[in-house]
């Protein structure tokens, strides 16, 4: 409805018009912290995905990309039980992408890894999808 007419307080405390009902979202604040290069990267990559990330996953992805330390990875080794085992070499990666990356997003709450077992994967959380979008690599594509 309008506060125009013959009430000046309405129209003074409302201005033109009057919201009686309707969709109200909250604005929540949040401080916008721009991770380093490759953690947007990663957060872009999740992004696009719109589904978790094991690590076989995430060590794919940095090799992909060319990241330093993810030139050569693991060859795969199966045991008798038909899983992969792990070697070193996955240990390492797995050490190395903890410290570099996940901890640092999930500290910030734009990751989130959820645990089945010992494995785990990687999933991002709505500040992160912020992050993504603001962070200009998603350019060209619908976000």
């Amino acid at each position: 409805r309008y506060a125009t007419g013959g009430d000046a307080a309405l129209e003074a405390d409302h201005g033109l018009s009057i919201v009686e009902t309707g969709r109200v979202e909250p604005l929540y604040n949040f401080s916008i912290m721009m991770p380093d290069d490759e953690c947007q990267m990663l957060l872009c990559e999740l992004y696009r995905r719109g589904q978790g990330m094991t690590s076989k996953d995430l060590f794919d992805f940095f090799h992909e990309k060319g990241i330093e330390g993810y030139e050569k990875l693991p060859a795969k080794k199966r045991k008798e039980s038909g899983e992969y085992s792990s070697g070193p070499k996955n240990r390492e990666l797995l050490n190395k992408t903890n410290r570099r990356y996940l901890h640092k997003l999930e500290a910030v709450g734009y990751i989130t890894r959820i645990w089945r077992g010992r494995r785990f994967a990687v999933y991002i959380t709505d500040a992160g999808r912020y992050i993504a979008c603001v962070s200009g690599l998603l350019e060209g594509e619908a976000t």
